[in-house]
């Protein structure tokens, strides 16, 4: 099997460069590759750009909400929430999340 930390090395080194989010998906070992790159792309612009990008946090976490990967995308919006400590949009963004997804004593949690 193939871990996570050489699929990341891998996209690294450009192997699966070629792959845009128009190409149809065929089978699960391209649907994986397709998401480890789109998570190693959204930490790489994170990393390069700085945390302070409020807008990037948000797209990483409504990719990761779309894509149907609640825990990943709660994580997500831990982070964001440890970086911009004092903004309240951040947290109502994930009461919001926590409340639409039902998780109503999480939404209590938060504050």
């Amino acid at each position: 099997t193939v871990s996570h930390q050489q699929i990341a090395q891998d996209v690294a080194n450009k192997k699966y460069s070629n792959i845009n989010d128009q190409k149809i998906l065929l089978n699960e070992k391209n649907y994986s590759i397709y998401i480890n790159y789109k998570r190693y792309e959204f930490e790489q612009i994170l990393m390069r750009k700085g945390s302070f990008t409020k807008k990037i946090w948000i797209e990483y976490f409504k990719w990761e909400e779309n894509n149907g990967n609640l825990s990943r995308a709660r994580d997500i919006m831990e982070r964001m929430c440890k970086q911009f400590n004092l903004d309240e949009e951040s947290y109502l963004k994930y009461i919001s999340f926590e409340i639409k997804n039902w998780n109503i004593q999480s939404a209590r949690n938060i504050f």
